[in-house]
């Protein structure tokens, strides 16, 4: 393997969420390791930003912004239509928080994505544009920011795909995997950006995905 490709690892579990700094996915249990101590035990995902004291809570079509401090509710913000899967036996819909508060959420259920704004809570839609299995009826499961925040990584757990994302053209571009990692519940990039956690519902093995130098492949091997 040459050490100029990108290692993603992958982990796939009883439908983890990984939390990252900050993140979990509820109600599905995880391992105490990776569980904010949150009592939003109904939301989909949950995001604590402490540098500005919120906690950001991921329901059926709408964020909610919550006082760290007091628990009180500081705003509710609507998803523009809004499409998530809503059932039990699919992954969730995503939540990722950039180093300025701001969010990216994601359905489940098609290829869209919502920004909100951490200070003004002003919202934008995506209605991303894939470059591949355009005739498939998916939605992005799991999504994960570089570690400089230049690249979003979106993962499909009907497909089994893993993404590249450009906000700014509305495009996402298909990773080529050599197995497909279906279920794909959470990504979470490690520390030093040279590897990529995917949790996988319903399974315990473990997979390490190797990425080409221009992230246009990806060879997924178990250890």
């Amino acid at each position: 393997m040459s050490k100029c490709q990108a290692a993603v690892v992958v982990l796939i579990a009883a439908a983890i969420a990984f939390t990252g700094c900050s993140e979990t996915q509820a109600p599905i249990a995880e391992p105490s390791s990776l569980r904010e101590d949150t009592a939003a035990a109904d939301a989909l995902r949950v995001k604590t930003d402490l540098a500005r004291g919120r906690r950001w809570e991921l329901r059926w079509g709408a964020v909610s912004a919550y006082d760290v401090a007091s628990g009180q509710l500081v705003r509710r913000v609507p998803l523009p239509r809004a499409s998530f899967a809503g059932t039990g036996l699919t992954c969730r819909p995503d939540m990722v928080m950039n180093r300025f508060g701001g969010l990216i959420v994601s359905s489940d259920a098609q290829p869209t994505l919502w920004r909100v704004s951490p200070s003004h809570f002003e919202i934008e839609r995506f209605d991303i544009v894939v470059d591949s299995d355009r005739e498939k009826d998916f939605g992005f499961s799991a999504l994960a920011w570089s570690a400089d925040e230049r690249v979003l990584y979106a993962a499909s757990a009907a497909t089994g795909t893993l993404w590249r994302i450009d906000l700014e053209s509305g495009t996402a571009a298909k990773i080529e995997l050599s197995s497909p990692i279906l279920g794909a519940c959470g990504l979470e990039v490690a520390a030093g950006n040279a590897a990529l956690h995917v949790a996988i519902g319903s399974s315990d093995s473990l997979y390490r995905v190797f990425l080409s130098p221009d992230l246009a492949r990806g060879t997924v091997e178990s250890y």
